[in-house]
């Protein structure tokens, strides 16, 4: 029988681990903030919203320079939770404050008009990483400006061909002429 208290114990002693780390990791990726809602248009990720998509504008302080762009968040309020894609920023909102839009905030808590803003949370979906990480792959916004470009054409090329005016051809023949002489002696 000693050894079933042990057991129980050890379980007992393990389990409280994980729960406490898995907590403390929960706790590090959930944010809480205040939730307000905003008008469609252009966001700062560089595309046009709408009042019906599930979209919302992170606040500055946790904007990273636009890394979160188009990264899905999974929203809690009232025990009701929503998906939506972070595509603008919000600069009048504090550190875990989220802009939504106006269907998802309609989805999500009630008529944005009538309510105006609550208190809620929000993660990144899928994440197992803090807040303060920043994603695999950054966005950059398109540029307001461009650049000139100019181009060059280069001048004709010139080619050159000679032909031949006239054809002569020459021939010599030589002929050899070879003489032989003999000569018969008798001596005597």
């Amino acid at each position: 029988m000693l050894s079933f208290p042990r057991l129980s114990l050890l379980s007992l002693a393990t389990s409280s681990f994980f729960l406490t780390v898995q907590a403390s990791g929960h706790a590090r990726d959930t944010n809480s903030g205040i939730f307000t809602w905003f008008v469609d248009g252009l966001g700062a990720c560089g595309i046009t919203n709408t009042a019906t998509d599930n979209i919302v504008a992170l606040n500055i302080p946790q904007w990273d320079s636009g890394s979160h762009c188009f990264q899905t968040i999974t929203l809690s309020y009232g025990g009701k939770t929503a998906q939506a894609q972070i595509t603008d920023q919000c600069g009048n909102c504090a550190s875990g404050s989220l802009d939504l839009s106006h269907g998802l905030f309609q989805d999500l808590i009630g008529d944005p008009e009538e309510i105006g803003t609550v208190s809620g949370s929000w993660s990144f979906a899928g994440s197992s990483t803090t807040t303060t990480s920043s994603s695999t792959s950054q966005y950059t916004p398109p540029s307001t400006t461009q650049a000139p470009t100019s181009t060059s054409t280069p001048p004709p090329s010139t080619t050159s061909s000679t032909t031949p005016t006239s054809t002569s051809t020459s021939q010599s023949t030589f002929s050899t002429t070879s003489s032989s002489s003999s000569s018969t002696s008798t001596t005597g």
